[in-house]
Parts: structure tokens; C-alpha cells; sequence
């Protein structure tokens, strides 16, 4: 994956929502729920915003004290695992007429300022997966929640 192609929510799939200092995201397709926090969460934030890599590893190593080989690394484990996850769409260009690689940047402070880091990790969780997936959401199109599926007429 290179520092150019832009991460982006899988939407059509996935439905989250950020608690304070935790997202908590669904994927109807597999029935999976997730908790992500901490420098995870942060990151989550910039890919709601359809960010490139490079931006999300220059986000945060503005904002948190640590090596800056670490943190590509580690967000680039990150990525690859919440791709994997089905809770993200990695490339292609920005949907948007603004360019979201352009990160807004955290305050500058003194390095003492900074925000301890930690390893951005995903919490996966499969034990409601039964009742997720028996949820009419997923009867809907390509689009996703709310918009149904149309049913073929019925030609009795």
C-alpha cells in the first residue's frame, strides 16, 4: 500500500458510531462488531475523511511521542487489518472536491506536550453475529442503509 492511495469507510457495509474517546463499528455484511480506541480512534477520524496514508502517518506523529519508523509501520499493520476486517476501501482518488490528505494540524506544543503513543489495535467481537446479520438492514442495494432493495414484481 502506498502513502497515496486514499483510505475510505467501507459505507456500503459498515455503520459506526464515536463514543467520547471509542468508535464502535458494525459490519452488517459479516455480522463482526469492533471497539477501537486511543490512537486508533484518532486514526478512524481521518478515514472518515477518505485520508492518504502519508497524511494519517503525519497526523499522528505531529500529535503523539513516538519514533516516526514505528508509527508507519504499526498504522500500516493497522490498515491492512482493518481491510481485511471488510471495514475499509483502500485507493483510489478523492470522492470529494477537497483534498482530504490535507489533515488538519494538531496544535503545535512543545514535544513534552505530546500525547503518549500507543499501537493502534482493533477489538473484534463475533458473539452477536447471529442477531446482526437477521437485522432487515441487509435488505437493502449497493447504496446501503436506508435505501431498500426493490423486489422483483410478483407475477402470480
Amino acid at each position: 500500500m502506498t502513502g497515496k492511495n486514499y483510505i475510505r469507510v467501507n459505507n456500503s457495509d459498515v455503520i459506526f458510531e464515536t463514543f467520547e474517546d471509542e468508535v464502535v463499528l458494525i459490519n452488517m455484511g459479516t455480522g463482526n462488531y469492533y471497539s477501537i480506541d486511543g490512537t486508533a480512534a484518532d486514526i478512524w477520524g481521518l478515514i472518515e475523511n477518505g485520508c492518504a496514508l502519508d497524511a494519517i502517518v503525519g497526523y499522528v506523529s505531529r500529535k503523539y511521542r513516538v519514533d516516526n519508523k514505528d508509527i508507519k509501520k504499526d498504522i500500516g499493520e493497522f490498515i491492512s487489518e482493518i481491510q481485511n476486517e471488510g471495514l475499509i476501501v483502500v485507493g483510489g482518488s478523492a470522492e470529494s472536491g477537497t483534498d482530504p490528505g490535507v489533515v488538519e494540524e494538531p496544535d503545535r506544543e512543545p514535544e513534552k506536550s505530546k500525547i503518549n503513543y500507543e499501537k493502534p489495535s482493533l477489538k473484534s467481537f463475533s458473539d452477536l453475529q447471529e442477531l446482526i446479520l437477521l437485522d432487515p438492514i441487509h435488505q437493502v442495494d449497493d447504496s446501503g442503509w436506508p435505501h431498500p432493495r426493490e423486489e422483483p414484481p410478483d407475477n402470480n
